[in-house]
């Protein structure tokens, strides 16, 4: 019996070296990467132009390059799914009383993709997708959530909460009307 044992535990042994070697092999990589500057982006980057795209909103309106890409726009990508998303979205919704378009793309459980919806009144363009979000893969998203600002159709800026998007600021001035 204690032979057993201590083939289980020289093979635990075993196992967890070979985790904790490759460990430390993704760490020495994703250092190389960040390094050259090569990570993979979660979003557009700064200074992309925007894709053609076309969705349509939950009151039907067609929504495309044409119509983000004039003037000022900011854009989320939200996923039902993602507790962030659901931290973010409120936040978002409440922006979208200031000035500037305001796209909403919501992805996930069509029932609870309604429901935060509903947080927009009226106020913003919102896309429902069901199943995997078709739009936020067209335009270079990967990861939720997602918020761009952009200007004539160029991003200016991206950032995964609002606080951290740059430009949210003059809309947060409304607030002090």
């Amino acid at each position: 019996m204690s032979a057993a044992v201590a083939v289980i535990g020289v093979i635990n042994l075993l196992f967890t070296y070979g985790v904790v070697r490759r460990v430390k092999e993704h760490e020495t990589r994703i250092a190389e990467l960040a390094s050259t500057g090569t990570l993979p982006s979660s979003s557009p980057p700064v200074g992309t132009a925007l894709q053609d795209f076309s969705a349509t909103t939950t009151d039907g309106s067609p929504v495309d390059r044409a119509l983000v890409g004039s003037g000022e726009a900011f854009i989320g990508f939200f996923d039902t799914g993602c507790a962030p998303c659901r931290e973010q979205l409120p936040e978002f919704a409440r922006l979208s009383h200031g000035s500037g378009q305001f796209f909403a793309f919501i992805a996930g459980d069509a029932a609870q993709a309604r429901e935060l919806a509903a947080l927009f009144d009226d106020h913003a363009f919102v896309v429902i997708e069901e199943g995997p979000p078709s739009t936020a893969a067209a335009l270079g998203v990967n990861a939720f959530p997602t918020l761009l600002m952009l200007k004539e159709g160029v991003v200016m800026a991206n950032a995964v909460s609002c606080d951290g998007l740059e430009g949210l600021p003059r809309v947060q001035e409304v607030d002090a009307r």
